[in-house]
């Protein structure tokens, strides 16, 4: 598939338009951490799921897929073994934290 190129202003400028919309849809200001799963749902008016690719696909080098079951339904999927090389944020623990008596 061919995808045409597109500046990086017309990028900002057409996810500025995106999220202006998606704030008269929630009826709240958006501040990060940006809600992008209700962006897609609600604004674009997709549905995200997450599944197993590789056994739907028979294949593990897949990490999305767009597709629409119904001319009503449009799908996103995005591979549930996503998360599984993404490091997750650790914290030290902090007196507050800690369940242990001073």
């Amino acid at each position: 598939m061919k995808v045409p190129w597109v500046s990086k202003e017309k990028i900002a400028s057409r996810a500025m338009d995106l999220m202006e919309a998606f704030q008269a849809v929630a009826g709240y200001r958006v501040k990060p951490p940006i809600p992008v799963e209700d962006i897609i749902e609600r604004s674009l008016g997709l549905r995200l799921l997450y599944e197993d690719l590789e056994k739907m696909f028979g294949s593990n080098d897949v990490l999305g897929a767009t597709g629409s079951i119904t001319s009503l339904l449009k799908l996103i999927l995005v591979e549930t073994g996503i998360w599984d090389d993404i490091p997750q944020p650790s914290f030290p623990r902090t007196r507050e934290s800690s369940s242990d008596p001073e």
